[in-house]
């Protein structure tokens, strides 16, 4: 399996040079912008997968003040004789047919609005109320999807963009039932990089209905180049890795550790110069000095050199060529170097290539009007088996 550490290695190998801190630099940002690109440039089947969302019914407990300035937080709503649902930050509250979207949840009895979404005048104690959830938080690899059903009804839902929604909900902000059409928009509570996407259903949910859907994700963030820090034992048969002079973080789950043989060597790929003695991926975090790996440790070992660096995301069979040229492009670019438009060229080759070698049929039978097809296995939905 690739890591980070080995493309590294490889980039370094093309530039000749050798592990300088800007050249080291321009290959990191080299293989982070081949994967964004990899991952936006065509719909892989590899980058298919699929997901459960369920909704929360609607709540109307109690009663509600509404007050416009002047209180304790700005727009603040207080609860009387009820509790606040814990999505609520996520709400879309509606008092006389008007609905206001939710700001931020304060407490189990306080929230705020919207500056731009909210009564304009202060609301007296003992208004009824309504509110409902306003979106739901999609997976954060999530970059499209489709294919939205409703579980229990085998019901699928139809799409409306995020005009057409909005539409929907400013006629009509306190119609619930059963949800027959979605919206995919920003999450918009958290901007930027640790933001995502979010669906939003008409009419809002009254129960909570379970949702499948498939989508194409976005490959695996490389968050650990290379980690190598202190030393590791293993035992034979045991998925636990206890670490000495080590610094494991919670964020190596996942990541790819390589054990060495001696106390003296950092371990390689299987082509460079000191092979690994195994390897696996991290399963989970339990200290600064201890992992447990996917798969039980082949052998026992003591005090050996490790490394620990993130798989690349790719499907090796028919994803790896294309992106070792996407890093070779890149890192062509950012150096400026006067072989870019032969990289580019290489590039766009290995991709039509790729994309060819993606295009997965497997043969069907059907009945009724039709011959026999063959169709791409991008276009089947995924569950847990698609054999």
């Amino acid at each position: 399996m690739r890591t980070a550490a080995d493309k590294i290695q490889d980039l370094l190998d093309y530039l000749g040079e050798s592990s300088q801190g800007s050249t080291l630099r321009s290959c990191k940002r080299a293989i982070l912008e081949a994967l964004r690109l990899l991952g936006s440039i065509c719909f892989w089947s590899y980058y298919y997968a699929n997901s459960r969302l369920v909704t929360s019914a609607s709540y109307g407990t109690g009663t509600i003040a509404f007050d416009l300035t002047g209180g304790a937080y700005e727009r603040l709503v207080t609860l009387t004789t009820g509790t606040w649902p814990t999505w609520a930050a996520h709400g879309w509250l509606v008092i006389d047919s008007v609905g206001y979207e939710v700001a931020e949840r304060i407490s189990a009895t306080e929230l705020t609005l919207e500056s731009f979404s909210r009564p304009e005048a202060d609301v007296a104690a003992g208004k009824t109320y309504k509110i409902y959830r306003h979106h739901y938080a999609l997976p954060a690899d999530f970059k499209s999807g489709a294919d939205f059903t409703l579980v229990a009804k085998n019901n699928p839902l139809t799409y409306l963009s995020p005009k057409e929604w909005h539409f929907y909900l400013a006629r009509q902000p306190d119609n619930t039932g059963q949800p027959y059409f979605y919206t995919i928009l920003g999450e918009g509570d958290i901007l930027g990089s640790l933001g995502g996407m979010a669906a939003a259903f008409y009419p809002q949910p009254d129960a909570a209905y379970e949702v499948d859907f498939i989508y194409q994700r976005r490959p695996r963030a490389l968050a650990t180049f290379e980690h190598k820090a202190g030393t590791i034992s293993s035992t034979a048969d045991s998925a636990v890795i206890t670490g000495s002079g080590t610094t494991f973080t919670s964020g190596m789950a996942g990541a790819l550790l390589r054990a060495g043989a001696d106390a003296n060597n950092y371990p390689t790929d299987l082509d460079g110069s000191y092979p690994h003695q195994f390897e696996s991926q991290i399963a989970g975090y339990t200290s600064a000095t201890s992992v447990r790996l996917y798969s039980a440790a082949p052998s026992t070992l003591t005090g050996v050199k490790y490394v620990i660096s993130e798989a690349i995301d790719i499907e090796p069979g028919v994803m790896q060529n294309v992106f070792d040229r996407a890093c070779e492009k890149q890192l062509s670019e950012l150096r400026r170097l006067k072989n870019a438009p032969e990289a580019n060229q290489r590039f766009m080759q290995e991709l039509e290539i790729a994309r060819a070698a993606d295009a997965r049929t497997f043969h069907s039978r059907q009945v009724g009007w039709g011959r026999p097809g063959r169709l791409r296995l991008r276009n089947m939905p995924l569950g847990s088996d698609v054999s």
